[in-house]
């Protein structure tokens, strides 16, 4: 573990010297305040690969408003060998992928999002098969182990037409879910988007559940859909919304692809110290970050307040999460929150 952690402190100093935008990250969720004071949560660490990490207590601190607190652990499970997946990746290419937020269009995160599965896949044992969508679909690559094949058939993607679910997942001749059936392994799709589409919930879902393949949603510039939602949790996958940069991009993708192969978190507990004025709306910000580079951080934003009893509890829950771009260093992921109608934000950075 100290080996591991030394170069991941490496790589970072050399990305802050070289201004490299695929930096490492960190992200902080599911914080659970039941037994408040004491708080937990979960962690993903990665490197630029997108290899995760598993970092000690001694090797993060965390403070709240400033305040140090003390990690009493972090507990990470033992690394299993990866699944072996037959992935379809499912790229929306309708005319509005020709647009995004900044400068970089939302067909070149996608783009640069399926790269990077594609490169850290592990192709002989998984396999990956590439189709893409607008008001038909397109079968661009169909299963390979060859990893030049799939990204030779990334490159070529233009923004071209309309949106249709669909399409994209159960029409023939090259919707995600008529692909898939030919896999060999754990069948998985990542589906990818930047604009509403028509689609028959119901008969995705139960396509994907015949062949018991899991369905993860991407969302670009946008919230996603109550479709998209309802088919990534009906198939036991995840969705990803409102993702708006490159490197947030790959980060989704990243994190897909380790729980997809049967990743998961580490564990992590700490004593918070964070009071509210009884019945007044107060905010909680946690950050976490390595204590050497100052540069593995997570900084969570949570509306609290006295309850009438004797203890503060955070009454809020994420239903989504995005990444983007904070500053020239630092990558951040957002999450929505959601309690009895409220709203907030939390930054993961």
């Amino acid at each position: 573990m100290l080996t591991i952690m030394k170069l991941l402190i490496a790589s970072f100093l050399c990305l802050a010297c070289l201004h490299q935008a695929n930096a490492q990250s960190i992200t902080l969720f599911d914080v659970d305040t039941s037994k408040f004071p004491t708080m937990t949560g979960k962690i993903w660490a990665f490197d630029a690969a997108g290899n995760q990490q598993r970092p000690s207590a001694s090797e993060l601190s965390l403070t709240e408003n400033g305040q140090p607190r003390t990690i009493t652990s972090i507990t990470c499970p033992p690394q299993q060998p990866p699944k072996a997946l037959s992935v379809v990746l499912v790229i929306d290419v309708s005319g509005s992928m020709g647009s995004g937020y900044g400068s970089v269009p939302n067909i070149e995160l996608a783009k640069s999002a399926a790269r990077a599965w594609v490169n850290g896949l592990p192709l002989g044992k998984s396999e990956c098969a590439i189709t893409s969508f607008d008001g038909s679909n397109y079968l661009n690559q169909d299963f390979t182990t060859d990893r030049d094949k799939l990204l030779n058939a990334i490159s070529p993607l233009k923004p071209n037409g309309g949106t249709d679910y669909d399409a994209a997942l159960i029409n023939p001749m090259a919707g995600g879910l008529i692909v898939s059936k030919r896999g060999n392994h754990q069948k998985v799709i990542v589906f990818l988007t930047d604009g509403q589409g028509g689609g028959t919930e119901s008969a995705i879902v139960a396509e994907a559940n015949s062949q018991s393949c899991i369905v993860y949603c991407v969302t670009l510039g946008m919230p996603a859909p109550d479709i998209l939602e309802n088919i990534a949790s009906r198939t036991g996958g995840q969705t990803y919304e409102n993702v708006t940069t490159v490197e947030g991009a790959e980060d989704v993708y990243n994190k897909i692809l380790q729980v997809a192969q049967g990743s998961l978190p580490c564990d992590i507990t700490w004593t918070s110290g964070v009071s509210c004025p009884r019945w007044q709306y107060n905010h909680r910000f946690i950050m976490a970050r390595s204590e050497i580079t100052n540069r593995l951080r997570a900084a969570v934003q949570c509306h609290c307040f006295a309850d009438g009893s004797t203890y503060l509890r955070c009454l809020w829950q994420a239903t989504s999460c995005y990444t983007k771009r904070y500053n020239a260093h630092a990558h951040c992921s957002k999450c929505r929150l959601h309690r009895n109608g409220y709203n907030t934000n939390v930054w993961l950075c």
